[in-house]
Parts: structure tokens; sequence; C-alpha cells
């Protein structure tokens, strides 16, 4: 059967119109459920709170969760965070500790619970992917068809060829084509938005090229989900 629970995501994500990235959109949709969670029935769960405690949020999920409609749950994690920061900020009783301590702040100044476990399912997505390539001819037609993907997920899909099997250089002759076509239109249509600052080419309609800048800033950048 074609669409099954860990499929149904990654056909959604492809068969979604003006979809720039298909590994985008499914990891955006990944953390709108996780923010969810953990605005509603994992502030209550005590292995999600010993989660959160050791690990925290980031800013972009922090500032996720204050837009939620639970403040008084991202308190109650923060309570629980800060104490835990408190346990780790202990004074310094010479620069070896002080260095040790600092390094330690460091990594929990950037350390995210919503972003680890993100980054786990997707690993099993870029997976998956490669996988559905392999056993599902009606995907090599979609992955064919599709616009691409941004530069980290394409890079991403490329380290899970292996999951293809012996269909895994066909699998990175598909993302090179697509990835390459993708990015010979972006160059095109940056060109085309550039000539209308020209005052001899002003009244040239601007087509689909006016946002163009916008739409390559989420191909060749990393973007924070």
């Amino acid at each position: 059967m074609q669409y099954k629970i860990h499929t149904t995501p990654i056909w959604d994500a492809f068969k979604t119109e003006d979809c720039l990235c298909p590994m985008c959109h499914i990891n955006q949709e990944l953390v709108d459920g996780l923010v969810d969670r953990y605005l509603n029935e994992a502030v209550m769960v005590p292995i999600s709170r010993q989660l959160v405690n050791k690990y925290g949020f980031c800013w972009h999920h922090y500032n996720m969760l204050l837009k939620g409609d639970n403040i008084l749950g991202v308190a109650l994690q923060s309570i629980t965070r800060t104490e835990h920061l408190q346990n780790i900020i202990k004074p310094p009783k010479n620069l070896k500790s002080a260095t040790k301590q600092a390094t330690e702040l460091l990594n929990q100044s950037s350390s995210c619970v919503i972003c680890q476990d993100a980054e786990k399912t997707m690993d099993r997505y870029y997976m998956t992917v490669a996988q559905m390539y392999y056993n599902e001819p009606p995907f090599m037609k979609a992955l064919d068809s599709s616009r691409g993907f941004c530069l980290f997920h394409y890079a991403k899909l490329m380290q899970n060829a292996r999951h293809a099997r012996s269909k895994s250089i066909s699998f990175l002759e598909s993302l090179y084509s697509v990835q390459i076509s993708t990015l010979a239109k972006l160059k095109s249509n940056l060109e085309s938005f550039s000539q209308k600052f020209d005052y001899q080419k002003k009244d040239i309609p601007w087509g689909n090229n006016k946002d163009a800048p916008w739409r390559t800033s989420q191909i060749i950048t990393k973007k924070k989900i």
C-alpha cells in the first residue's frame, strides 16, 4: 500500500503546490506539532519536563511557544529550567573551572529539546525518502517533477542515498537534475529581477520574478524552522 503512516507526510509535501522544498514543508509540520505538544500535554509529563530542564528551548522555538495559547505552561517549564541552570552556575575556583563552566553554559544556551526531537525525526524522513525511491516507482516520478530542495536538505538527502540500495546512483542523479534545474531557474529569475531596476527596461512585466530574492533566500540558506 502506497500510503503508510511514515510516508504520508512525504507524499503530502511532494504534492503541495508551490512548495520550494518538500523537506522544509515536512520539517515545518513537524516543528509545529512539537511546539503544540510542549504547549499542552508535555507540560505535565515527567519525562518531557526532565528533557526541558536539561536542554531547554532555543530562542526561535521559545518565541514560538510564547506566541502560543498556554503561557502558563511555558512559565512552569521555564521555572524548572531556570532551577537547572542555577545548579550549573557555581563560583569559579580557578581559570580551569571557569573555562569548563563557560563551555557547559555555551552548550546550554544553544541546546533545544524541540530542535533535537525534530532533527532525530527528520533523519528518519531523509532515509525514508531514499527508501521510497527504491520501493515505489510513482515516487520516482514525484521526485523528478519536484521543484528541488533547499541546499541543506539537498545535502541531507545525498547523505542518505545508500538507502535507495541498488537505485542509489539513480536517486543521486534525480536529486542533481531537479536541484541544478532549480538553481538555473532562480539565477534566471534574479537576472530578470535585476533588469527591472534599469530605467530602460522598467516597463518589462515582472512575470514570476518579483519575489525572486525571497525565494532564493529559502533555497540557498538553511532555514530556521
